[in-house]
């Protein structure tokens, strides 16, 4: 799979918005998706979780899996090691940000995966992506792929049919749309949010707004 920083950003910005439309009838877990600033967090109900920081000097994800943890030997669980091959600056936001995010019930972070942006934009990792994606990094792959894949994939996760998976497309994947930066903020009409069955709480408009998505 090659993957680019732009994809993953819009790919965050897909899943937010169908997440949005899910959790409005399924609210067991209404945070396996969230934003915090610039910050895009993931969790699932295996005790997965993950979170991508976007800045300047690009992305760093990192991401821990308990399955994968628990079989895990001394060497493979060094972070300097999964961070090997990451730019100066990227470190740097690693260490000011993302790691942190990662100490869970422990005082150190505890890592299973990482990838970051490299300097033409795409994504990279100490070893190869799929096996990120494989120690941890699965959270976020939906979210890795062109804009179309991702919401067949997602679709069907969460049950979309295929008028609700079309105005995410329109939303996302039209010409207008993919001629825009990733992180374009966009304003989503009434006729959309009713279509998707949004329900404007707080917890749906803080992911949306996170996601750069307003309601009109």
């Amino acid at each position: 799979m090659k993957s680019t920083v732009d994809q993953l950003r819009r790919g965050a910005r897909v899943h937010s918005l169908m997440f949005a439309s899910y959790v409005a009838k399924n609210s067991d877990r209404p945070y396996d998706v969230a934003w915090e600033g610039l910050v895009y967090r993931r969790a699932d109900k295996n005790g997965a979780s993950g979170a991508i920081v976007f800045g300047r000097a690009g992305a760093i994800g990192v991401f821990f899996d308990p399955r994968i943890a628990e079989k895990a030997t001394k060497k493979q669980a060094d972070i300097t090691a999964m961070l090997k091959g990451a730019p100066p600056a990227i470190l740097q936001v690693a260490k000011r940000e993302a790691l942190p995010l990662m100490s869970l019930d422990t005082d150190v972070p505890r890592l299973t995966a990482a990838f970051w942006s490299d300097t033409q934009g795409g994504i990279a990792s100490a070893k190869s992506l799929a096996k990120c994606l494989e120690d941890g990094g699965h959270l976020v792959e939906p979210e890795l792929d062109k804009v179309e894949k991702c919401v067949a994939n997602l679709g069907e996760r969460y049950g979309f049919d295929e008028a609700r998976a079309k105005v995410v497309l329109d939303v996302f994947a039209s010409k207008a749309a993919m001629a825009q930066p990733a992180a374009a903020k966009v304003v989503l009409p009434n006729k959309s949010r009713e279509a998707l069955g949004l329900v404007p709480n707080t917890v749906i408009r803080e992911l949306l707004a996170g996601a750069g998505i307003e309601l009109e």
